[in-house]
């Protein structure tokens, strides 16, 4: 039983080991290993499923990443993580069905309300589906638990911006910016914010011109005239005749005045 657990556990280290250098076909080898063998603690089991599964989606593997995700929820069903995963696995598949990932989504959120990462991803998802008080509530909830991270706070500003809550989302990275005002990152998220409204606002002119119905301009036919060579009738079609210049009238000078 000891040398079982000898194994277990070396294998599970070389996984996670491989995993963290980016060798992820070997070492999902070694998680499907795991995963296989027959009497395995329940732990084990559980965390290989999960590895298999992370690797899955990073390659967009999603139904395979489901069903390691569903293995992995028979031995924690109330894991808020898991369900964050399998609501991104069933998201991600244009072959699903939306509304299953809501319901992880929301089964996520009830479990851990305070991960700003679960409500940002949320707020998103609830935006792409229409569901805009639904989304925007995540997404305040998400910057008022994140305000100080960059890299939430730009994912944040940027589905602000597909809200259309554009001055909701500088007003956020301003106060960002108040915060923090040595913290160059903050600074590159306003800046790039201040480039895609002024870009936004280029497009717009486009955008409306492209909308209108397409004029046709009217061209007149020219004038069709036919000439006899040796034996042959030619056709000529001969430019319209151009009007001759307009005579302006003479200048009449002014009556002296008197």
């Amino acid at each position: 039983m000891s040398k079982m657990l000898n194994l277990v556990d070396h294998l599970l280290f070389r996984a996670h080991n491989l995993r963290r250098h980016g060798q992820n076909h070997a070492s999902a080898r070694l998680f499907s290993r795991l995963a296989g063998l027959r009497d395995l603690p329940a732990d084990v089991a559980e965390e290989a499923h999960v590895g298999l599964a992370e690797i899955h989606l990073e390659q967009e593997e999603h139904k395979q990443a489901r069903r390691r995700l569903a293995a992995a929820l028979t031995h924690q069903p109330d894991c808020a993580h898991y369900h964050f995963l399998l609501a991104i696995a069933v998201d991600d598949d244009p072959k699903s069905d939306s509304k299953r990932a809501g319901v992880h989504y929301r089964r996520c959120l009830a479990l851990d309300p305070d991960r700003a990462d679960y409500q940002c991803d949320y707020g998103m998802f609830a935006l792409r589906h229409g569901h805009e008080r639904a989304g925007m509530t995540a997404l305040r909830r998400a910057a008022a638990l994140a305000p100080d991270e960059p890299e939430m706070v730009g994912r944040i500003v940027a589905g602000l911006r597909e809200a259309d809550r554009a001055d909701e989302a500088k007003a956020l990275l301003r106060a960002a910016l108040f915060r923090n005002p040595r913290d160059r990152r903050f600074r590159e998220l306003w800046d790039r914010h201040q480039f895609e409204m002024v870009h936004a606002a280029q497009e717009m002119p486009a955008q409306r011109w492209a909308a209108e119905e397409p004029v046709l301009l009217p061209f007149r036919q020219p004038k069709k005239r036919r000439e006899r060579v040796g034996d042959k009738t030619i056709r000529i079609d001969a430019p319209s005749e151009l009007r001759g210049p307009k005579i302006l009238p003479l200048h009449i000078a002014r009556k002296q005045d008197a």
